[in-house]
């Protein structure tokens, strides 16, 4: 993950949140339980990665919808081409940090 210790930005948290979806193939008929976005990111971070992914849910890039005793996340479809935006920029920066040589994540 692109995240370190206490120094990621909201805006970083969602991008890996939104990137973490993505890879976990949320979508048109997946979805991806609430206590598995924080797992693989710092410890220290839970919190505020869960209050971010709130903030994604209020700005409607993502569905929340109860499923069992958990809730669970979806991508909202109809704001899909926003969510690649905001998942490109979280790789641009990132490739410029680990890679010289950028890579199409999203097509």
């Amino acid at each position: 993950m692109g995240l370190s210790g206490g120094d990621a930005t909201d805006e970083e948290i969602k991008g890996e949140i939104l990137w973490k979806l993505y890879k976990m193939h949320a979508g048109k008929s997946r979805h991806v339980y609430e206590s598995d976005v924080p797992k693989g990111m710092p410890p220290q971070l839970h919190k505020r990665i869960m209050r971010c992914l709130k903030e994604l849910r209020r700005e409607g890039l993502v569905v929340e919808f109860p499923h069992g005793g958990e809730h669970v996340f979806t991508f909202n479809m109809n704001r899909l081409e926003e969510i690649k935006a905001r998942i490109g920029r979280r790789n641009r920066s990132q490739d410029e940090k680990d890679n010289p040589h950028p890579r199409q994540l999203i097509s």
